[in-house]
């Protein structure tokens, strides 16, 4: 993303909302429908556990990521880093500071040190020494993973790293998609509106949209719609409370005496790769580390990941446990599908879930975008022609025709690339429409990979000579646990697709 680089650092507080609408989504609204067949002994086992990996997949990337921009901290010459610290947003010019990488045209990695400690209200750091034989020419946009994705692996880290992150984003974006037009479809259908025209109104809704481009143009929208979400959970409160009134007393009944087992272990699959998917963050929350500026005092950023993990998981609890006991094996897909159909809390709950699913689809796409623009350079030929058009209106007071022309074609093209991205994933919801088959998919085999078997790979290849033998042996558990987890996830997936 093109940023202005005199813009501030991300406040805590709209990073902690950005964090939260991140993994607030269709998988919460998803996970009473996922423990269908497990039950809730094991589905509660499978929300800890997902959490708790979650979380160590954020806090040992982070590390990872300080480490090899910085070095170990007593080094008086930090180890050499990658020579993109911020993503695209963050680009500086060649023609705008001599500090820049002018193959790339990022800055170089002394400057983004030394802005990157002055904007979190620390001292300069000893410029690093740029080896290009080893340092990383660009993260691609891919944020602080990238980065030690190419340390470890080197070139096919990078490509690896991009291939998950689109396909998890994007399959996120699929599955959001689905349950947007699902809704409308059942809803607006009973108006008289047409199937073509619903979909085009989508269609148009979010190509306008996804113009917002910026992390702080998406908290406030995010806000909002955190406080929808919460509508979707106080309804879900009062009509799971009438649908138990309901359920005869009987301790023969099937809901009572099924609903904590014993489980159907042929859905532990589309159980985990369903809660992975609504636990998963890295993809965003990485970035938004990348935005606070904090350098090497990640501690701020690890206490609003910490809070907002908290927040999701008494959420998710919530929904998960209430959603099941209330409807038992009669749950939908999408909870709020069980609502009385023409109750007016039920029409606003649906257009709750729209706003909700829409922002989401946009903090997805905020993952693809930015590597996108890095890869096609459109991040770069922006950044370029604003500063380009700063220095002349600073120097001469009128701007540069030449670079307001190279700005406005860099306007068009990312413009296009975006609308772009929304026709591929409108034209996958339309070839997949079953919202379970891709969560299930995608969760296991994309945020497991990424979200879980990497960070932890990564962790103990950064730190393995610094581990004690018990920090080692606990890291290579964590991470087998999640990779057995995942493995089985994508059989029981694909077996079931």
């Amino acid at each position: 993303m093109v940023a202005d680089p005199r813009s501030t650092p991300l406040g805590n507080g709209a990073a902690l909302v950005l964090m939260v609408k991140s993994m607030w989504g269709v998988g919460a609204l998803n996970l009473a429908f996922a423990v269908k067949r497990v039950k809730l002994c094991v589905g509660i086992s499978v929300l800890s556990l997902t959490c708790l990996l979650n979380v160590l997949a954020i806090i040992w990337t982070v590390q990872g990521t300080i480490r090899v921009r910085y070095g170990k901290p007593h080094e008086s010459q930090p180890k050499p880093v990658n020579a993109s610290i911020f993503h695209a947003g963050d680009s500086v010019p060649p023609s705008k500071s001599p500090d820049v990488n002018a193959s790339s045209g990022t800055p170089s990695v002394s400057a983004q040190v030394q802005s990157e400690a002055t904007s979190a209200g620390g001292t300069r750091e000893e410029p690093l020494q740029h080896v290009a034989s080893s340092a990383c020419p660009d993260n691609w946009g891919l944020g602080p993973i990238g980065e030690v994705a190419w340390f470890v692996l080197g070139r096919p880290g990078l490509y690896l790293i991009a291939c998950l992150t689109v396909c998890g984003a994007g399959g996120a974006m699929v599955a959001q998609l689905n349950v947007i037009v699902a809704t409308l479809d059942d809803r607006l259908f009973h108006l008289g509106a047409s199937f073509y025209y619903i979909r085009v109104a989508l269609f148009t809704s979010m190509c306008v949209l996804v113009s917002m481009r910026r992390l702080k143009e998406l908290a406030f929208v995010s806000s909002c719609a955190c406080l929808v979400f919460l509508y979707i959970a106080c309804t879900l409160a009062f009509r799971g409370a009438q649908a138990l009134a309901l359920t005869p007393s009987d301790p023969t009944d099937k809901i009572a005496s099924s609903a904590w087992g014993p489980p159907d272990w042929s859905g532990f699959g589309a159980c985990f790769g369903i809660h992975l998917w609504a636990t998963e963050g890295l993809a965003v929350i990485q970035l938004i580390f990348d935005d606070m500026r904090l350098g090497r005092n990640p501690q701020p950023f690890f206490k609003v990941a910490g809070l907002a993990y908290t927040l999701c998981f008494i959420l998710y609890l919530y929904m998960q446990v209430f959603g099941y006991l209330a409807y038992g094996d009669q749950v939908e897909q999408v909870t709020f599908f069980n609502f009385p159909d023409d109750a007016l809390d039920t029409i606003a709950c649906e257009a709750a879930a729209v706003v909700v699913l829409a922002t989401t689809y946009l903090v997805n796409a905020y993952v693809i975008f930015s590597f996108l623009e890095r890869i096609t350079g459109l991040a770069c030929k922006e950044s370029t022609a604003l500063a380009l058009l700063s220095r002349s209106e600073n120097d001469a007071g009128e701007s540069n025709a030449d670079a307001m022309r190279e700005w406005r074609q860099a306007c068009v093209s990312n413009v296009g690339m975006r609308i772009l991205v929304v026709v591929v994933t409108f034209a996958v919801a339309a070839l997949i429409p079953d919202i379970t088959k891709i969560m299930s998919i995608v969760g296991s085999l994309c945020f497991g990979l990424y979200g879980v078997a990497l960070p932890g790979f990564f962790y103990l290849y950064i730190f393995f000579h610094e581990l004690t033998l018990a920090g080692k042996v606990s890291t290579v558990f964590v991470t087998l646990l999640g990779v057995v987890c995942t493995g089985f996830g994508i059989h029981a997936s694909f077996a079931n697709f």
